[in-house]
């Protein structure tokens, strides 16, 4: 068992890693909004980038609100679903299990923040529910696995 938590451990870091990546990909987005439209949050921002030409008003161009949509979003699902990946690790899953389970969490926070970026229902709320149907599979396998390590019979 001790090596299968290894692997378990092992993927999630990995999972972990590519996770944060996405996420702060919305940084990219963002700085390219405000570059662009030369709309920045602070005047020393707007001094620097824009060349004393950049607006810091608090009016953000669209494309950097919905940087925020997203980053907002992904803080609200990304980071509990973290604390379950490693629960769920520790419980010892299938490899390959855990690994599906994990690439589909990561695809549909992905996949949620293109249909923010290019606004199309209902694609984007199916990827948005699709986190969260796959956050509760986990939660329930990890309730699963716990039972079964624990040892305790119900009858």
């Amino acid at each position: 068992m001790g090596q299968n938590i290894l692997e378990n451990l092992l993927a999630f870091s990995i999972f972990t890693f590519l996770t944060i990546v996405k996420l702060h990909s919305n940084s990219l987005i963002q700085a390219i909004a405000r570059i662009t439209s030369k709309r920045f949050r602070h005047p020393d921002d707007a001094a620097f980038f824009g060349k004393q030409k950049g607006i810091a008003d608090g009016v953000l161009a669209p494309l950097d609100q919905t940087g925020q949509r997203i980053w907002q979003n992904d803080i609200e699902n990304i980071y509990p679903y973290l604390f379950v990946g490693v629960v769920f690790s520790l419980s010892g899953p299938m490899l390959m299990i855990q690994i599906t389970y994990f690439t589909i969490f990561l695809l549909t926070r992905i996949l949620h923040s293109v249909f923010l970026i290019f606004p199309k229902q209902p694609h984007r709320n199916i990827f948005y529910q699709g986190g969260n149907v796959i956050t509760m599979v986990t939660i329930l396998h990890t309730i699963w696995n716990l039972y079964h390590l624990s040892g305790i019979s119900l009858v």
